[in-house]
């Protein structure tokens, strides 16, 4: 019995289950209480977070979103269009604005300003683009936080683009005020009697030459177009193979535009016209005319090969492109 005694569990009175029941009560209820307090924080936490985020992009421009976007990037894409085919074109073949006042009268001129301002709107933009941050194996998400897009287009391509819009458009003006005659002297009013004018003269080509250069850093624009690219190709579905073979026909279209120029410029720098493709022992394109006959195959805005006057804008960039597409083939 003594052993069958202390064996036996021993039974709890009454008033003892009761206290047990409302202590455990107690501690549940705190528990619960303690839970509700941790997730009111976390709530309010992560609206605090949803409402900072909501600041961060009040302002931005979603590609997949906006409606904007698609509009802009086909103004930018004629812009840059442009900058492809005629800057390089107005480079190598026609005399730049040489004058403040006529400067303005000049279609080149106006739209290389206005070319300048779209350029100028799109570095604004870009402040305010989301962009794709891309991960490993092809993954990535949208950026849309206003302070990290500023930060990552300040890290990557703000220097690029300002230096495209501020270079070109500084040469341009400096240029126009300038103010070479024709007689390639500089219109500043303090010439020096005692100067040769073949010294002034040279003086004079060799300042125009190195600013005819300067003036292709409007080519570096056209590494916007890789973005425009990709949000266009986010956008519109093709082939591989269409993609490749339209590729293809404008990057050959592009190169043998360009090569003409880049032959077009390597003929005006040269000291000589014999020693380039257009002399006699080349292409043979420049003859000895008249005055007059090389009056009217020069149209104003023209630039005048030395030793080739009579070499029209149309036959000479005619024959560029010839050249060019037998050096690339």
């Amino acid at each position: 019995q003594d052993g069958e005694s202390s064996t036996r569990p021993r039974r709890l009175s009454f008033g003892t289950n009761i206290r047990h029941s409302t202590n455990a009560r107690k501690e549940r209820r705190e528990a619960l209480r303690a839970r509700h307090a941790k997730l009111r924080v976390e709530v309010a936490q992560v609206r605090r977070q949803i409402e900072a985020q909501g600041r961060g992009q009040r302002f931005v421009l979603h590609p997949a979103h906006s409606k904007f976007l698609p509009y802009w990037d086909v103004v930018t894409a004629v812009a840059l269009i442009y900058t492809a085919t005629l800057t390089p074109f107005e480079v190598a073949f026609l005399r730049p604005a040489t004058a403040t006042v006529q400067a303005w009268t000049q279609p080149f001129f106006i739209i290389n300003r206005l070319l300048d301002l779209v350029f100028g709107l799109d570095i604004v933009l870009q402040f305010f683009t989301a962009f794709r941050h891309v991960r490993g194996f092809g993954e990535g998400f949208w950026i849309a936080d206003h302070k990290v897009i500023a930060q990552h287009y300040l890290r990557t391509w703000f220097s690029v683009d300002l230096l495209t819009v501020v270079v070109p458009s500084t040469v341009d003006i400096y240029i126009a005020q300038s103010s070479l005659s024709e007689d390639g002297q500089l219109d500043s009013g303090r010439r020096n009697p005692e100067t040769s004018a073949s010294r002034v003269g040279e003086t004079s080509a060799s300042l125009v030459r190195t600013m005819r250069i300067l003036r292709l850093v409007k080519l570096v624009r056209l590494a916007r177009a890789s973005r425009i690219f990709k949000r266009w190709q986010a956008r519109i579905t093709l082939a591989n193979s269409t993609k490749t073979l339209l590729q293809c026909c404008f990057e050959l279209l592009f190169a043998t535009h360009w090569y003409a120029c880049i032959f077009s410029l390597q003929a005006l720098m040269a000291s000589s016209i014999d020693d380039t493709w257009l002399g006699e022992n080349m292409f043979d394109l420049c003859l000895d005319e008249p005055s007059s006959v090389a009056a009217s195959n020069a149209t104003h805005e023209q630039l005048v090969l030395p030793g080739c006057p009579g070499l029209g804008l149309f036959r000479w960039y005619l024959a560029a492109v010839c050249w060019s597409i037998m050096v690339i083939t």
